[in-house]
């Protein structure tokens, strides 16, 4: 790979202060998944992959729910406790269920058109607040396509200290490592200001800069970064120029 050192990204600023680490890139898994129609014999069986699924799903949430102090982190144990309730959600239950039992649907395509009729619904009502749900749809079902799929949910465990975590997005349920491992700053090629990473990153103090477009393919693991999450910066590779000014500048000033 060629090197451009100092290369500079830009994003939305969602967390003020400077970050400076070692990037540490989470590549997500790929979740495309077959579709096709089953046999009315098999009907049972799917619904019962299903059902395991949701109860899987549900259980991880539920989970790393209780390991969090709604009382320190009640912006996080409330969105973590939207998605553990949208998945009891008898209309996503039954209309997938349907789906399974009348169009011989498998069970990943028909959570998927159910999701799909719910989205619509959100995305057309006037309310602000049912319009923000489809976020919490994609994220908390997201689990159930994983536990069907058969893929593992991605551990953040092994983020060293003062690290630049650089992914597509998060989930609230993978933030939770940040109140237990020292991140030093965020980058994420999606989300916005009102996005749960930028409310978890503002409340722990952590440099965040979202909406970096290609920041996966930008930054590599293991490369020094700068973030100024105040001016939605981000300097890959950084010159010794380009520390040296950042870390005198400091908070107050950030990347020139």
């Amino acid at each position: 790979m060629k090197r451009n050192p100092g290369k500079r990204l830009t994003g939305i600023a969602a967390s003020a202060g400077i970050g400076m680490g070692n990037a540490f890139s989470l590549q997500c898994e790929q979740r495309g998944f077959k579709r096709y129609h089953i046999e009315k014999s098999s009907v049972k069986d799917e619904l019962l992959r299903f059902e395991n699924s949701v109860t899987e799903a549900t259980a991880h949430l539920e989970n790393i729910i209780g390991k969090i102090d709604s009382r320190t982190s009640r912006n996080h144990y409330d969105i973590l406790q939207a998605h553990f309730l949208m998945l009891q959600d008898p209309i996503l239950l039954d209309g997938t269920r349907e789906k399974i039992r009348s169009r011989l649907l498998n069970a990943e395509w028909a959570l998927e058109n159910t999701v799909r009729d719910l989205e619509t619904v959100f995305s057309s009502n006037p309310n602000e607040t049912l319009q923000e749900r489809t976020t919490d749809l994609h994220q908390s079902t997201r689990h159930v396509f994983d536990q069907l799929m058969g893929i593992p949910s991605r551990s953040l465990s092994d983020i060293p200290e003062n690290a630049i975590v650089v992914a597509e997005n998060l989930s609230p349920a993978e933030t939770t490592l940040f109140y237990k491992t020292k991140i030093a700053g965020i980058v994420l090629e999606k989300g916005g200001r009102a996005s749960h990473v930028a409310i978890i990153a503002q409340s722990l103090g952590i440099p965040t800069v979202l909406g970096v477009h290609n920041a996966l393919d930008e930054i590599h693991d293991s490369t020094p970064v700068i973030v100024d999450g105040g001016r939605g910066r981000v300097v890959v590779d950084p010159t010794k120029k380009n520390s040296e000014t950042t870390t005198k500048a400091g908070v107050t000033a950030g990347i020139p």
